[in-house]
């Protein structure tokens, strides 16, 4: 097993040590970085992560920022949640320091229990399984572990620590890069369909592929609920230099930020209320795909004026809606954003 896991450390170091959030760790760098990392893309954070780090380089600038400043550096990331979630832990752990013990982290508000594991075994480099969606695919395949998602996986993985034969990888190796190791391992070959086992570090021993059915682990007794295709119209209203956006209201999708002013053409969810519902052809448009919750929406940007849009949404005159500078944009929708740098206007 020890062999197994220095090949995949020696793998993981080779091909992703380049990831700026591993230079020159530190308990900070490890907690903005695996926030961010939530929920998104190793593409998508490092498009952000070196400039949120130079605007906010320690704890004390970033618990020190206005909601404002963060909403905009965040811009992109999505989510915006998980900014709040990191800006509360950033305001306690000044005060008290970043603890070494798991539950005394979760009681931190912002951080919950992968944060905290991520904190000791990644920040502080002690033994612990920072227990991700990609952990968990890895490890039960590789230990043939058949307990469900829903019925205890999580524990079932952390308690890996406490094997002997698996601790000894841990203490060896270094908590750190395992943990590394293992996450890379997950987002690139040992993925949820079409594992590329063949290229595989821990193919050898990977108990799920002796067996042939590394695709039906980790098991879950839930079927993945199926996403709702919609479609929506999102206007681009360019004049002088500025860009036409609405302000999200109290209750709807992204509470507070801006948004390319849009409208329903085609869903068959009726109970959708979170965009006016307008009745035209499809646009010629080229599609630009982005999602939320449960639906898989369709994004066809449509040039317009102002006018137009509101003889077109009469609702948007009774909206916040306003011109800004291209260089001076707000924390805008990441669909917004999306859209706009597909047509290369941002």
């Amino acid at each position: 097993m020890l062999k197994d896991f220095q090949g995949l450390a020696e793998w993981s170091v080779q091909e992703y040590s380049i990831l700026p959030w591993r230079n020159n760790r530190s308990l900070y760098t490890t907690l903005v970085s695996e926030i961010m990392l939530q929920q998104t893309t190793v593409g998508t954070v490092l498009n952000r992560y070196s400039d949120f780090i130079q605007q906010f380089p320690d704890l004390k600038s970033l618990a020190e920022a206005t909601e404002e400043e963060l909403r905009i550096a965040w811009q992109g990331l999505g989510y915006y949640r998980r900014a709040a979630n990191l800006h509360k832990a950033s305001k306690a752990i000044s005060k008290s320091g970043f603890a070494e013990c798991e539950d005394t982290l979760k009681s931190i508000p912002g951080i919950g229990p992968y944060t905290a594991s991520a904190i000791i075994a990644i920040g502080h480099d002690k033994p612990a399984l920072a227990v991700d969606g990609n952990l968990k695919r890895v490890l039960s395949r590789y230990f043939l572990i058949d307990t469900p998602y829903e019925k205890g996986l999580d524990d079932d993985i952390r308690a890996l620590k406490e094997l002997k034969e698996f601790s000894k990888v841990l203490s060896s190796i270094g908590p750190r890069k395992v943990n590394e190791a293992l996450m890379d391992l997950g987002r690139t070959v040992c993925r949820v369909k079409n594992p590329l086992c063949l290229t595989c570090p821990l193919a050898k021993n990977c108990q799920a592929l002796k067996k042939g059915n590394q695709e039906e682990l980790p098991v879950r007794l839930k079927k993945p609920t199926k996403l709702i295709p919609l479609k929506l119209i999102r206007y681009i209203c360019l004049e002088d230099g500025k860009l036409l956006f609405y302000k999200k209201e109290k209750g709807e999708w992204l509470e507070n930020q801006w948004e390319l002013p849009t409208a329903i053409f085609e869903c068959d969810d009726e109970k959708l209320k979170q965009y006016p519902k307008i009745n035209i052809k499809k646009p010629s448009s080229k599609a630009v795909k982005t999602g939320i919750t449960k639906y898989k929406i369709e994004n066809f940007p449509v040039s317009s004026c102002k006018t137009e849009i509101l003889e077109n949404i009469p609702s948007y005159e009774k909206r916040e809606i306003k011109f800004f500078d291209l260089n001076e944009l707000p924390l805008i929708s990441t669909a917004s954003e999306k859209v706009l740098r597909k047509l290369k206007i941002l």
